[in-house]
């Protein structure tokens, strides 16, 4: 610089910094909204899986004791109305599936209360969330455990039941021979 006066290089030089130094505080910035915006999110997912996982011992307690007592009304308000199971369907067209899965429940040949004791017996985990009918997610639970690995069906559980949460609690979602 020569009696205060820059250079064209060292002018174009001082632009040049200023610009990089302006596209990189613009991309921290951006950076720092994505990230802040991925953590709040990410904390109302985790709330909503922590509160899923409070509510689990309780359901799940609950609802074993509903089937060893074979308690009708206490299962149909843990069961979703679109209830999947083993041997059946909507037969009446109503959107509620509960009062025809009891019936199959009680099926002789089925043996659906003991199978359905067993398959809870040996407990339940977290299983990744698969869409509903609806096309929804929700966080969701497996019985038996081994219900989570099904690739082999040789080695398949012979009844699953899943579990969702929806609206801030649990349900049974499904009661089924493997595979059907």
């Amino acid at each position: 610089m020569v009696s205060g006066q820059w250079s064209e290089y060292e002018r174009d030089d001082y632009c040049d910094l200023m610009f990089t130094k302006k596209v990189f505080s613009t991309a921290v910035a951006i950076l720092t909204s994505v990230v802040v915006l991925q953590l709040s999110l990410a904390q109302g997912g985790s709330s909503a899986r922590a509160a899923a996982d409070k509510a689990w011992p309780a359901f799940f307690s609950s609802f074993r004791t509903a089937v060893r007592n074979k308690d009708r009304e206490a299962l149909k308000k843990m069961m979703v109305r679109d209830f999947f199971f083993s041997g059946g369907g909507d037969d009446n067209q109503d959107g509620d599936t509960r009062d025809l899965a009891l019936k199959f429940l009680d099926d002789q040949q089925v043996n659906g209360w003991r199978q359905f004791e067993l398959t809870l017996a040996k407990g339940a985990v977290s299983s990744p969330p698969n869409p509903n009918s609806g096309g929804k997610k929700y966080f969701s639970r497996v019985a038996p455990p081994a219900a989570r690995r099904t690739r082999n069906l040789a080695t398949a559980p012979p009844w699953i039941a899943v579990f969702e949460f929806r609206d801030g609690r649990w349900y049974c979602s499904s009661f089924s021979e493997c595979c059907d």
